[in-house]
């Protein structure tokens, strides 16, 4: 009997065990877990398989009181007395203190010294006082002797009503795990549907922002085909300017050498003339009458290069005779030259120098490579403020709100989607929340689809505003044409500037 019964409760055990086994034992923290939730199911059998589990893997836990008040119940609830008393006995030494917060029944297990755990000889006590009985009674054939099937009834209805509670906490456990795996199930399915709706709106506003990214790139072709029609119309102005300054170089240079030419035909004339002066004094009259015209003409500087032609041809060698006349024609050389020549350095007269302009800009970083390649010239690079002008700004809108605390909401959510973000208070009294401004619409679009992706809607709204802008020069150049030099070699390494005037320091 006692052989069956210790076979009953091995088998009960194991039906217990074997379901909690296929748990990995984890750390700590998920092992108490499990029991507490064990514990709390009132699923005493699994709640004392962790326990004892924890005690053995972890036998100074933090934790060590509460998990053997929890064992000692679990115990005393599956009707292992022995061991909840030997643990109520472990609690007691190691905490004296918890005492107070056992529960009656259990306290009363160690407290009273009459109670033992079962034993496993009481039903055999029957057959004992059966022993007399048998002894007095007649033996017939009728009348059976008396047996010990009372006792053993019991133990096997005790061990069939353990083995149904443990199977219906079998039941329960694998249940609980049934919920909590459609449980699982059903987050998943909500997860997946909203990252689903998420896809979809992200899809929408991308749809709703795509017409302004394709007209922000239209305009931003638009621009760059107004910027190089720009820089051909200046390549061309200043390839006129180079021309014309080429010509005027030609004609000073003309002017210079038919100036020297009549010089030296003057000079050349003077010399002959004082050759024949001693063979012919009969003739200073003559000579004098065709020099006197070619003198008059002089003071006016219009008709200075008739002047100049005219004089060797009226005045033959042959006829200068008188010495008194020697002088003239030298004058008249020197009347004619002085108008051309003093015409040539105007800008030098003038006290202007020369600089290269290579255009006015809003933006600082816009000069950057401009600059690189000006110093690769040898230049040395300039800014200067320049003049204030009105540009177009495209400036993204999040919300108008009543209250300024919603604004502040809003702002902090900018804050951590790491976008710009101010508020200005308007005419009515509402708050508006901006994004950023930007001067390229073709960034501000890209703004506003990665402030979809933290699921922030926006819109653009363009402004006009004043703002200051800077002017980038390079050089300084004497003359007019050492400036288009320069510039020349500057456009072989892709900049082309402009030559404008500057005035000198003095």
């Amino acid at each position: 009997m006692n052989t069956v019964r210790t076979l009953l409760v091995a088998v009960v055990l194991a039906c217990l065990i074997i379901p909690s086994a296929s748990f990995a034992e984890s750390d700590e923290a998920s092992m108490f877990a499990q029991a507490r939730n064990h514990y709390q199911e009132s699923n005493y059998y699994f709640a004392s398989t962790w326990l004892e589990r924890i005690l053995k893997k972890f036998p100074a836990t933090p934790q060590r009181e509460e998990v053997l008040m929890m064992l000692a119940k679990s115990y005393a609830a599956t009707s292992r007395d022995e061991k909840a008393i030997r643990t109520l006995k472990t609690l007691l030494k190691d905490f004296p203190k918890s005492a107070g917060k056992l529960e009656p029944g259990l306290l009363k297990l160690v407290q009273d010294p009459a109670q033992e755990p079962p034993q496993l000889a009481e039903p055999e006590q029957p057959v004992a006082a059966s022993i007399p009985a048998a002894k007095t009674a007649p033996v017939t054939a009728a009348t059976p002797p008396p047996t010990s099937a009372a006792p053993e009834q019991a133990a096997a209805e005790k061990a069939a009503a353990e083995k149904a509670a443990a199977e219906k906490a079998a039941a329960e456990q694998a249940a609980a795990e049934k919920a909590a795996a459609e449980k699982v199930v059903a987050e998943k399915v909500v997860a997946d549907k909203v990252v689903a709706d998420k896809v979809v709106a992200d899809k929408a506003i991308a749809t709703k922002v795509a017409p302004d990214r394709v007209a922000a790139q239209r305009v931003a072709a638009e621009t760059a085909a107004a910027e190089k029609a720009a820089v051909e119309k200046v390549a061309a102005r200043n390839e006129s300017v180079e021309k014309a300054t080429a010509d005027r170089a030609a004609a000073i240079k003309a002017a210079v050498e038919k100036a020297a030419a009549e010089k030296a035909a003057a000079e050349k004339a003077m010399a002959v003339a004082d050759k024949p002066a001693a063979e012919a004094p009969a003739e200073p009259a003559k000579a004098a009458a065709v020099s006197e015209p070619a003198v008059k003409p002089a003071p006016t500087p219009g008709e200075a290069a008739p002047v100049v032609v005219a004089a060797p041809s009226a005045a033959p060698p042959a006829q200068v005779t008188a010495p008194a006349e020697i002088p003239e024609p030298p004058k008249v050389v020197s009347a004619t030259s002085e108008p051309v020549l003093q015409s040539a350095p105007a800008s030098a007269a003038a006290g202007t120098i020369y600089t290269l302009k290579f255009g006015t800009y809003v933006l600082k970083s816009k000069m950057v490579d401009i600059k690189k390649k000006i110093k690769s010239a040898g230049l040395k690079p300039v800014v200067e403020p320049g003049p204030k002008k009105k540009e177009q700004m495209s400036r993204i809108h999040v919300g108008e709100y009543a209250d300024q605390e919603a604004a502040e909401k809003m702002l902090q959510k900018l804050r951590k989607a790491k976008a710009e973000q101010f508020l200005l208070l308007d005419k009515t009294g509402k708050f508006n929340v901006y994004a950023g401004s930007y001067f390229d619409k073709l960034g501000a679009v890209d703004e506003q689809l990665r402030l979809a992706g933290f699921g922030i809607t926006t819109e653009l709204r363009q402004i006009s505003v004043q703002v200051p802008t800077f002017v980038l020069t390079a050089g300084s150049f004497k003359s007019q044409e050492a400036a288009a030099q320069k510039g020349a070699e500057l456009e072989r390494h892709g900049v082309k500037p402009t030559v404008v005037q500057r005035p000198s320091a003095k």
